[in-house]
């Protein structure tokens, strides 16, 4: 339970990431 635990929130935290790169390049395109 513990190691899906940690999983999950390293793959939300990945997403996380990702998704405020995206805003990023959307707020200043290149």
């Amino acid at each position: 339970m513990k190691k899906e635990e940690r999983g999950s929130n390293q793959g939300l935290l990945l997403w996380l990431t990702h998704y405020s790169v995206a805003q990023e390049i959307e707020l200043h395109p290149i």
